[in-house]
C-alpha cells in the first residue's frame, strides 16, 4: 500500500510539472523571447537555443546573434540545440509575467540586442557593459529590477536644482532681484544637465588635484543614468540636477575653472549671482541650511532643458514609444539670452575672487589680533618657559590627529628635537589650531618641512595659506631661499598651490644627504625671493588684475584724413630752422691712439719697483679677510686682460680703474704699512703719466692727503 501511495504521488507530481511546462503556446512570441534567458531546469543549459549552433550557446553574447523575430516563429515544441530539451523545461523555474510586465520585459531585451549591437561595431565605454551585464542578469531572472553596483539615484539629499533654488529664495531682496536670479540660475542648470561630461582621462588631466576615485564612480554614474538613458528608454530618464548634489556640482565648477580660466572679461552680469551661490554652497556645507524653496507671488521656479524631452541621440532597435511623439520643450528666454562660455567664465570669476577672499580674512583676523603667528623651538635649557612647552605640546597633539599615518612617536621627537622649528599658527580663545615643523640648513641656504597641518574645523579658511606665507617671509629674513619638502600624494595639491614644484631649482649637492628620503613620497621645493613680501603679495596685487588696459587691437576711425594734406615731398636741410648754426664740437671726439697709450702706461707701471704688491689678483688664502672687505677689486694683471678683451673704449674707463685699484689700497692699509706706501708711490708716477697722455681728462689718480709714515724721500 506504502509502494501504490509513493507512486501515486510520483504521478502527481509528473502532472503537476508537465502541466507547468505546457504553458507556452505557439502564439506566446514573448514567452519565447523571454526563454532565450532562462536556464533549463533539467539541465545548465543557460537559455533556450532553438536555432543556434553549440558553439554559440556557451557565452550570453551567442544569443544576441539571432533576430527575435525568428524565434517567435519557433514551434511550442521545438527543442533547445544545445540540450535537447523543450522550451517547456527553460520556462518550468520562472512564474508568467502579466502582459505589462511581458511588454517591459520585450523592451528591455530590445534595448540590451541594440547595445550589444553597437559594442560590435562602434567603441563603447566601461560603462555600457556595465549596463549590457546588468540587463542580461535581470532579464534572466524574468525581472525589470537592474541590479547595479553603484547604488540608485538619488545619490544626495540635496540636489542640485534644490541648492540653486534654494540660493535664489534665500538671497532675494526684490522682485527684479530674484526674476534675474531666476534667469541665471535657469541657465546654469540647463548648462550643467546637458553638460558633456568629460571621460576620468581628459578630466583629470585638467584637474589633477581631483579624487580620482570619486570622480570615476560619479562618472560612471553620469553616464549610467543620464547617457545612456537617452540612447534606450527602458528605465526612467533622470535627469543630472535632480539626483546629484554637491559633489556633482564641485566637479563641474572645477572643470569650469581649468577649461576657462584664460578669459574673464564680461562677466559682470553673471558675477553677483555665481558670488551668492558659491558662498550658499560653502555655507550650507559648514552649517545644515533648511532648504526653503519659496518664491514670491507670480514667480515660478527655475527652468531647464530636460532630457527626457529631447530627441534620442540615436535610433535604437525597439520601436518608438509614446513619449517620442510628445514635442520638445522650446528653451527659454533665460536660457538662449546668455551664452555658455559667457557664464563659465562668470564660474571662473567667481571661484578665483572666492579663493582672494579666503587670504583676504586670514589677513584681516591677523590684522585684528584674532590670529597670530610664533616661531618656537625646543631648548635643552632646565628652566624653559612654560608657555613654550605647552605650544609644543598642543602642536605635537594636533599632528598627531591630523597625520594619523605617521607614528606618533615620531612626531614627538622631531617636534621636541632642538635642531628643529615650528612655526605655529594660534587663535584667540583656542590655542594653536596650525603650524608647520621644519629643520633649517643655514650653511646649505634650505629648510625642510617635516610636518604641516591645519585643524579640521578650521579649514577651508586660508589658514593653510597665511601659514605657508609667514614662513616664507620668516626664511626670507634668516637668509634661506629655498624649501625643501617630501610630499605624499594627498599633499602634492597643497604644496603646489603654494608654489612649490616637482622640479627643484636647488643643486642636488646642496641638499643630498642633508635630507632623509622617504619612499612613495615626491621631493618639492620651492625658491624664494629676497625682495617679495609674500603675506601682503594678493592684497597688492590683486588691485592690478582690476587694471582695465586699452585695447590695443581696436581700429580707431575719424583721424586717417589728418595727415591728408601732406604731399609726402621730403623736407630738405636748410629749411630746418638752426640747422646751420649747430655745433657738433662739444661731443666726445675717438681717441685713435688709446690703446697704445693706455699700453705704454701699464708697461711702465708693471715696471716700477714699487708695484710688486699690485702686479696680481692678492692671494685669497693668504689674506682670507680681503675678498670680504673689498667689494670691486682690481690689479694690474686685471687691466692687462681688460685691455686685450676691448673693454677699455674710452680714457674714463682705464683711469677709473686706476683709482679704484689705489683706493682699494689705501682702505685695507693702514698708513704704517709697506703696501700703503708702495701704493702711495706707484700713485704718484701714475698721476704723471694720466697728466701726460691724457692732459684734458678731469679725472686723476690724486693722491690721498695721508702719506705713508715711513717714507724714505
Amino acid at each position: 500500500l506504502k509502494l501504490g501511495a509513493k507512486r501515486r504521488l510520483r504521478m502527481a507530481q509528473t502532472s503537476v510539472e508537465t502541466s507547468m511546462k505546457m504553458r507556452v503556446r505557439d502564439d506566446d512570441g514573448n514567452l519565447k523571447v523571454l526563454a532565450l534567458f532562462a536556464k533549463c531546469t533539467e539541465c545548465r543549459c543557460s537559455g533556450f537555443r532553438p536555432v543556434l549552433n553549440y558553439d554559440q550557446t556557451v557565452e550570453d553574447g551567442g544569443l544576441f546573434l539571432v533576430d527575435f523575430k525568428h524565434i517567435r516563429n519557433v514551434d511550442s515544441d521545438a527543442v533547445c540545440r544545445g540540450c535537447n530539451h523543450g522550451i517547456e523545461s527553460h520556462a518550468a523555474n520562472s512564474v508568467k509575467p502579466t502582459k505589462y510586465e511581458q511588454e517591459k520585459l520585450i523592451q528591455l531585451a530590445n534595448d540590451t540586442h541594440g547595445l550589444h549591437n553597437r559594442m560590435a561595431t562602434q567603441r563603447m565605454s566601461y560603462t555600457s557593459f556595465i549596463k549590457s551585464s546588468s540587463y542580461v542578469s535581470a532579464l534572466k531572472k524574468w525581472s525589470t529590477v537592474v541590479d547595479v553596483p553603484f547604488g540608485f539615484p538619488k545619490f544626495e539629499a540635496m540636489s542640485i536644482f534644490n541648492i540653486v533654488t534654494a540660493c535664489v529664495a534665500f538671497y532675494g531682496e526684490s522682485t527684479e532681484n530674484i526674476q534675474h536670479n531666476l534667469d541665471c540660475a535657469s541657465k546654469l542648470l540647463t548648462i550643467i544637465n546637458t553638460w558633456k561630461i568629460p571621460t576620468p582621462t581628459v578630466y583629470l588631466d585638467a584637474v589633477p588635484k581631483a579624487d580620482r576615485i570619486q570622480y570615476r564612480l560619479f562618472y560612471t554614474r553620469w553616464m549610467y543614468f543620464v547617457i545612456l538613458q537617452q540612447q534606450f528608454k527602458s528605465f526612467k530618464q533622470y535627469e543630472a540636477v535632480e539626483i546629484f548634489g554637491y559633489k556633482g556640482l564641485q566637479f563641474f565648477l572645477n572643470f569650469a575653472l581649468s577649461s576657462q580660466g584664460a578669459d574673464l572679461q564680461s562677466v559682470e552680469e553673471l558675477h553677483e549671482f555665481m558670488s551668492s551661490l558659491v558662498s550658499f554652497v560653502e555655507m550650507s556645507l559648514k552649517t545644515p541650511i533648511k532648504l526653503r524653496m519659496v518664491l514670491p507671488d507670480g514667480l515660478e521656479l527655475p527652468k531647464f532643458t530636460r532630457l527626457s524631452e529631447r530627441e534620442p541621440s540615436f535610433e535604437s532597435s525597439r520601436p518608438a514609444s509614446r513619449e517620442e511623439d510628445k514635442p520638445s520643450r522650446k528653451r527659454t528666454k533665460s536660457e538662449s539670452s546668455l551664452s555658455t562660455d559667457l557664464f563659465l567664465r562668470a564660474i571662473v570669476k567667481t571661484v578665483n575672487d572666492v579663493d582672494v577672499c579666503r587670504g583676504e580674512t586670514a589677513r584681516i583676523e591677523e590684522k585684528n589680533g584674532i590670529i597670530e603667528f610664533k616661531v618656537i623651538g625646543n631648548s635643552l635649557k632646565p628652566f624653559q618657559d612654560r608657555e613654550t612647552t605647552v605650544s609644543l605640546l598642543q602642536l605635537q597633539s594636533l599632528f598627531s590627529v591630523q597625520l594619523p599615518k605617521m607614528p606618533k612617536e615620531y612626531i614627538t621627537r622631531l617636534v621636541f628635537d632642538d635642531r628643529h622649528r615650528n612655526m605655529m599658527l594660534l587663535k584667540k580663545g583656542k590655542g594653536v589650531i596650525g603650524g608647520i615643523c621644519f629643520r633649517p640648513f643655514p650653511t646649505q641656504g634650505f629648510i625642510e618641512i617635516v610636518f604641516c597641518a591645519i585643524t579640521a574645523n578650521e579649514q577651508v579658511k586660508g589658514y593653510g595659506t597665511h601659514l605657508m606665507n609667514h614662513l616664507k617671509d620668516y626664511q626670507v629674513k634668516c637668509g634661506n631661499y629655498h624649501l625643501l619638502t617630501f610630499a605624499d600624494e594627498f599633499a602634492i595639491g597643497y604644496f603646489s598651490k603654494q608654489g612649490f614644484s616637482e622640479k627643484v631649482e636647488m643643486p642636488k649637492k646642496l641638499y643630498q644627504g642633508y635630507i632623509k628620503e622617504y619612499e612613495g613620497a615626491t621631493l618639492m621645493g620651492c625658491q624664494l625671493h629676497p625682495q617679495m613680501r609674500y603675506t601682503a603679495f594678493s592684497y597688492e596685487v590683486c588691485p592690478m588684475s582690476e587694471v582695465k588696459y586699452p585695447n590695443k587691437t581696436r581700429k580707431y576711425g575719424g583721424i586717417e584724413h589728418i595727415f591728408r594734406y601732406h604731399g609726402g615731398n621730403g623736407l630738405r636741410f636748410k629749411d630746418i630752422p638752426g640747422l646751420e648754426s649747430y655745433n657738433d664740437d662739444d661731443s666726445p671726439a675717438k681717441d685713435d691712439d688709446l690703446e697704445s697709450k693706455i699700453k705704454l702706461i701699464l708697461k711702465k707701471l708693471n715696471a716700477d719697483k714699487w708695484s710688486w704688491p699690485f702686479v696680481a689678483p692678492v692671494d685669497g688664502e693668504m689674506v682670507p679677510e680681503y675678498y670680504d672687505y673689498i667689494e670691486y677689486p682690481i690689479d694690474l694683471k686685471t687691466m692687462g686682460d681688460r685691455l686685450r678683451a676691448k673693454y677699455y673704449v674710452h680714457q674714463y674707463l682705464f683711469i677709473a680703474d686706476l683709482c679704484r685699484m689705489f683706493a682699494n689700497c689705501y682702505s685695507f692699509n693702514g698708513v704704517d704699512t709697506e703696501y700703503y706706501r708702495c701704493g702711495y708711490r706707484l700713485n704718484k708716477l701714475a698721476l704723471e703719466l694720466v697728466t701726460k697722455h691724457f692732459p684734458s681728462s678731469p679725472l686723476r689718480p690724486i693722491l690721498p692727503e695721508l702719506k705713508p709714515l715711513h717714507d724714505e724721500h
